[in-house]
């Protein structure tokens, strides 16, 4: 099942497939941490596996929405993206203003 194409991975684990769900898993890890890193996230390991499991979460969520119009991958890659810039905004609303912007 390993050279399944994406298409025939995706109906299958939307039937309910474990296998290819872990298959899945695998192809949306292979996108998603690479780009997480590559997007500047420098915060503890930790915190780079659980937004790596939301978005795997997210992914797996999404699936019957996948209308095979782009590759599995920039799906994957877009779905990330918007991950990490909701994640980045939460990080920022965490951080106390600076001095300088809160006035006189």
């Amino acid at each position: 099942m390993s050279n399944i194409s994406d298409e025939k991975l995706i109906k299958a684990a939307i039937e309910g497939d474990t296998e290819a769900k872990e298959m899945l898993k695998d192809r949306i890890q292979s996108v998603a941490l690479p780009t997480i890193k590559k997007r500047g996230i420098q915060d503890s390991d930790e915190d780079v596996k659980v937004l790596a499991n939301q978005i795997e979460e997210k992914v797996l969520n999404a699936l019957h929405q996948f209308r095979f119009q782009v590759s599995l991958q920039t799906w994957i890659h877009r779905i990330t993206v918007n991950m990490i810039i909701g994640y980045q905004r939460r990080i920022m609303g965490r951080q106390p203003m600076l001095q300088s912007m809160n006035g006189k």
